[in-house]
């Protein structure tokens, strides 16, 4: 395979905005715990959010990702300060640039796969680096219909669905997991996308979206049989 660029696409706002959103988080993390291994690896840290919302469990190892110089220097500052676990490391760079022999149970795209141009490329080159039975989890927004100013705005390339992320099962890999979550905000999605054209919610809106609209989601996602949702959440497994 031709090497490529992975590099991720981001703007900086969407992190800040999103860091005091804690509802979503803890609803994203008990819908992906079952397939976290022992060694983790996270592609596209940012700020630690992700780091900072399993910072109660333990792991053999976790490695961040991260390919702005500036951002892995403040978590490492951070973690210096004792702030992340001591599982957790973090290196500039992207898949690209990890060596052959760097292997591990979970590989996480914690609403980063949206960011980068070549996602196709990027799913083969993550499935070098996953363990027999193991597994690539992505979280990501969904439906292209809903992409809006938005989306634009913090460097968002498309949003996905089952078929769009189903077309990027690398060889040797199984789809073990599609729903969609957050059917709720849904509405919120697209009111923006239709009504408000707003490029960055206030905080009220996200104290909304996260305190009010995910709790109710929680109750009706199941209900619905997590068949709509603002966000998609997509396992594979690797099978040989």
């Amino acid at each position: 395979m031709t090497p490529i660029e992975s590099t991720i696409n981001y703007r900086g706002k969407e992190l800040d905005l999103f860091s005091e959103v804690t509802i979503w988080k803890r609803y994203w993390k008990d819908a992906i715990h079952e397939f976290l291994g022992s060694h983790i690896l996270e592609v596209g840290s940012g700020l630690g959010a992700s780091v900072e919302i399993f910072a109660d469990d333990s792991f053999s190892t976790w490695l961040g990702l991260e390919p702005d110089p500036d951002m892995v220097a403040l978590l490492k500052e951070r973690k210096g300060e004792g702030e992340f676990p001591n599982w957790c490391e973090f290196k500039q760079g992207a898949i690209r640039d990890l060596a052959d022999s760097a292997q591990f149970d979970t590989i996480l795209y914690i609403d980063v796969l949206e960011h980068i141009q070549d996602d196709g490329a990027e799913i083969e080159l993550a499935a070098n680096h996953v363990k027999i039975s193991g597994y690539i989890v992505v979280i990501a927004p969904s439906h292209q219909f809903l992409y809006s100013e938005f989306d634009s705005s913090v460097g968002h390339i498309k949003r996905y669905d089952n078929h769009s992320l189903r077309a990027l099962t690398p060889r040797g890999f199984s789809v073990v997991d599609s729903k969609y979550l957050d059917s709720v905000g849904l509405l919120a999605s697209l009111g923006n996308r239709f009504i408000l054209h707003s490029s960055i919610p206030s905080r009220r809106q996200l104290w909304i979206w996260d305190k009010i609209l995910v709790r109710l989601s929680r109750v009706v996602d199941p209900l619905v049989r997590y068949s709509i949702g603002k966000s998609i959440l997509f396992v594979w497994q690797r099978d040989l």
